[in-house]
């Protein structure tokens, strides 16, 4: 997995507390030195030498700075380089504990997509719903105006084909009797397959 923490980014706000000056003055030199890369209703992300030419035109242009960023701004070069120095360490812890949710959830993710792959566990239709929340009525009622399921409560081949219900045979007093069953990859598709139709009917 590649090291996240090589990856020295900080967002706008970021940059404007540790330079200790206002949000709209590191815009506008963003927008100066690098037209576009702000985009509306999006993150923008800083990487170390963005940071580093943006404090260096701040300083160039110290008479736009405002009374208030020029009180709180850094005075020498060291206290530059160690509020710099803070910002990537800053950055870096934020990373590390990104990288530590991550791992975290890996084996969350890891159960979830084996849960979805089980197809020794089945369930009947009113079970199914139960299990994503759909009344009993509604599933069916679903499945058959979506030809998924015939009035004999059968899976119809469409059905079979997208992998939204699966076929099981019982043997009961003799005699085979077939059912309509869903295992967890079948609920997961249908899922998807109801949600998405929910929203095509809300157009």
């Amino acid at each position: 997995m590649k090291d996240l923490s090589k990856e020295k980014m900080m967002t706008v706000k970021e940059v404007s507390e540790i330079l200790t000056v206002s949000r709209d003055l590191i815009e506008k030199r963003i927008k100066e030195l690098f037209p576009g890369k702000m985009k509306k209703g999006k993150t923008t992300y800083l990487s170390e030498p963005e940071v580093t030419a943006i404090k260096l035109r701040i300083q160039e242009n110290s008479s736009l700075i405002t009374s208030d960023d020029r009180r709180r701004f850094p005075k020498t070069d060291l206290e530059k380089e160690l509020i710099i120095s803070q910002a990537m360490q800053f950055q870096n812890e934020k990373i590390l504990k990104l990288q530590s949710k991550l791992e975290e959830m890996a084996p969350k993710a890891a159960l979830a997509d084996t849960a979805i792959r089980d197809e020794k566990t089945q369930y009947s239709i009113t079970n199914a719903g139960k299990h994503i929340g759909i009344p009993q009525g509604i599933i069916f009622q679903f499945m058959r105006d979506h030809g998924l399921l015939t009035l004999k409560r059968m899976p119809t081949q469409k059905a079979l084909n997208m992998g939204i219900l699966t076929q099981k045979t019982n043997i009961v007093d003799g005699r085979n009797r077939p059912q309509a069953v869903m295992d967890m990859g079948n609920i997961h598709k249908f899922k998807i397959y109801y949600i998405k139709k929910l929203e095509e009917g809300s157009k």
